[in-house]
């Protein structure tokens, strides 16, 4: 008798796994069919499998679930759903540097949580193993494990022409094996490279000339670290807008996390406004929220 209840209890086991994955799949489906309404449906149906029958080894769900909130709009919601995943011992890497990641957008939409955005940020830093890695000579710096994306492309360009490290796109080699190799300005900053540049020329990777900062900024003598960081959290929430698919969001997190790095360089020298707020606003202003959302 205990062995016939045995298999019965293993039979309504395996019968409830089937039902949350057939629903699970069908929310993938509908989501690349950008039914969102019926994708939010199949996956609270199999989130609520999950919770009746006390399974905790399906998280990613949670992740799924959650990074489709963020795609119509429901923060509160995704970010309840992402500390649930995160707080299971059984999420997988992957899914973790997923969850990482969709949590700081969450996070930056919603506000107030600034420490929790940064501690995101660096989180996902450590987890990614394909994190860019920056490495400074005397004449070069070398960008290792660049990922090959129009955002980290164009933005990193941006960045480094603006904050004076180098003068110009030409500076900037990319080699086939993906790594960059700079070469470093003489730390004359902009208003070098706007010397050299005529009417018709282009000095950045933004499609527009520079403006010589003739006047310093009453910033410039101090050394703040807490205003990289709002600006970071900004751009954090920026991405959530500009790329809605988990690989161009990785990219632009691997950008945020180089750029701040070397924000805390320039703050520690003095040169805050010049050489690490304004850059990092140049960087971006380029960029305009996509109409559409992308499921991936």
């Amino acid at each position: 008798m205990r062995n016939i209840f045995f298999l019965f209890m293993i039979g309504c086991c395996h019968l409830i796994a089937q039902d949350v994955y057939e629903d699970w799949a069908q929310g993938i489906v509908a989501c690349d069919e950008k039914d969102y309404a019926k994708a939010e449906k199949y996956f609270t149906k199999a989130i609520e499998s999950l919770d009746n029958s006390g399974d905790l080894s399906h998280p990613h769900i949670f992740v799924d679930r959650a990074r489709l909130y963020l795609i119509i709009g429901k923060n509160a919601e995704a970010l309840l759903d992402l500390d649930k995943a995160l707080s299971n011992d059984q999420i997988s890497r992957e899914e973790k540097a997923r969850a990482i990641l969709s949590r700081m957008i969450a996070r930056s939409r919603l506000g107030g949580m600034d420490q929790g955005v940064l501690e995101d940020l660096y989180a996902f830093s450590v987890l990614n193993t394909a994190q860019p890695r920056l490495e400074i000579t005397s004449e070069k710096i070398i960008i290792r494990n660049a990922p090959d994306a129009e955002c980290f492309k164009k933005i990193t360009t941006c960045y480094l022409i603006h904050s004076g490290l180098c003068e110009t796109k030409k500076d900037i080699q990319i080699l086939s094996s993906g790594h960059w190799v700079i070469e470093k300005a003489c730390d004359c900053g902009c208003e070098q490279c706007e010397d050299k540049l005529t009417h018709d020329q282009l000095c950045d990777a933004c499609g527009r000339t520079l403006t010589a900062l003739k006047q310093p900024s009453p910033l410039d003598g101090t050394v703040d670290f807490a205003a990289c960081n709002q600006l970071a959290i900004r751009f954090a929430a920026l991405c959530g807008n500009i790329c809605k698919d988990y690989s161009s969001q990785a990219a632009f997190a691997a950008v945020l996390h180089n750029i701040l790095q070397v924000s805390y360089h320039f703050c520690q020298q003095g040169g805050l406004y010049n050489r690490c707020l304004k850059p990092f606003e140049d960087s971006f202003s380029s960029l305009a929220e996509e109409e559409n959302p992308i499921w991936d």
